[in-house]
């Protein structure tokens, strides 16, 4: 599949050193990554083309979301389950928009934030790296409203945990470690269910 255009990386120390793509190439590979997701119960899911091409342009697409700070949420327990971090992170993601946007802010789709996590810590202590986008308007602080409305989604489940937020300052270079399994397009074992973007939430309130 042609997204129809090259990936390029702008001198060094000017705003962008950011990779910019327009809205219609985001799209499109939107729409790989979850037709890629959807596709792990096929016969044969890590041979299709589009799957290398999705390993080698994902860094570049993440950056082009702008992410302005990587927050690690971790559980302390061994016992919190893949189907519980899944939960947990979407209450996280709800009481983040509740808190920036307000009560209502699922009543307007404009009004989310806007972030990828991925999931580690498969055979020992879960955790997910987020790739947070922090919108300029808000006067709420990004590393106390993560923390908190973790703590406050652990609650929910019984569980413990801690967040530690960080702000971005090499945004290619923290996006490749984040994306790290997704990276080598000769790996055929990286599992798409533990990528989750924002927008996989966007009907949750």
């Amino acid at each position: 599949m042609d997204l129809g255009r090259r990936f390029t990386l702008s001198p060094a120390g000017s705003e962008g050193d950011l990779i910019r793509l327009d809205v219609q190439t985001q799209a499109k590979l939107l729409d790989i990554l979850k037709q890629e997701r959807a596709a792990t119960t096929a016969p044969v899911p890590w041979a299709m083309p589009p799957r290398v091409q999705v390993k080698a342009e994902l860094a570049p697409w993440l950056c082009s979301r702008l992410p302005t700070h990587m927050v690690t949420l971790s559980f302390e327990s061994r016992m919190a389950t893949l189907s519980q971090a899944r939960d947990v992170l979407r209450v996280w993601d709800s009481r983040m928009n509740r808190t920036v946007y307000g009560q209502t802010f699922y009543r307007d789709p404009a009004k989310r934030l806007k972030w990828a996590a991925f999931l580690e810590g498969i055979d020992g202590f879960l955790h997910w790296h987020v790739l947070l986008t922090w919108p300029a308007h808000t006067d709420k602080d990004a590393a106390t409203t993560a923390y908190a409305c973790w703590l406050d989604a652990l609650s929910r489940v019984r569980l413990q945990g801690k967040a530690n937020i960080r702000l971005i300052d090499d945004r290619l270079g923290i996006v490749s470690y984040c994306a790290k399994q997704y990276g080598d397009a000769s790996d055929d074992g990286v599992n798409y269910d533990r990528l989750v973007l924002s927008e996989d939430f966007s009907n949750s309130n």
